[in-house]
């Protein structure tokens, strides 16, 4: 489950994303669409009934899981965010150490232990307790995400890095500053 825009340019430029072999999603959001979502299964963008813009993120991810689980029933979910580059084989490789039903990059504010929103994994019993999402908790939709998700199995997994250098070990590599872009 990518986390884009309706705007973005981002997309087009991540090579990564044509390589994956499973079914996945870009979601983008517009809260004047009429339908809840709108699907192109060729592109494999979901407009959500959603706003799209930062403060709305826990909207849309909330709105995106529950179009995962309806769509797909997957037994679990990846949610990465347009401005990553990622190593699906390390990723996929991951999976079989993550005997949890959230894992990623620790983080802790306001007294919420979350992970960070770049990159973080959620199980099948996950996916459902996102259902019940409360989006008013706060406008980062990686503290929401933690906050719903608190009872949960965790697991402190570095999926990712802002430094992008040789020997890295992590699977993916956050370019926030869009500085490849």
């Amino acid at each position: 489950m990518i986390c884009s825009h309706r705007n973005s340019k981002t997309i087009s430029k991540l090579q990564w994303i044509k390589k994956i072999k499973c079914p996945y999603v870009i979601l983008n959001g517009n809260p004047d669409q009429e339908e809840e979502f709108i699907y192109d299964e060729e592109t494999h963008v979901v407009t959500l009934k959603c706003p799209d813009d930062y403060i709305g993120l826990p909207h849309k991810i909330k709105s995106g899981f529950r179009f995962v689980k309806n769509r797909f029933d997957p037994d679990f979910v990846f949610k990465i965010d347009d401005d990553m580059f990622v190593d699906l084989d390390k990723l996929f490789e991951t999976l079989k150490s993550l005997d949890s039903d959230y894992a990623g990059t620790i983080c802790y504010k306001n007294r919420v232990l979350y992970f960070a929103g770049p990159l973080y994994y959620v199980s099948h019993k996950s996916i459902n307790i996102l259902q019940d999402m409360d989006v008013s908790y706060s406008d980062a939709e990686d503290i929401s995400v933690g906050n719903c998700l608190k009872y949960t199995i965790r697991k402190h997994f570095p999926f990712y890095t802002d430094d992008i250098s040789e020997g890295s070990t992590a699977i993916a590599y956050h370019d926030h500053k869009r500085q490849f872009l």
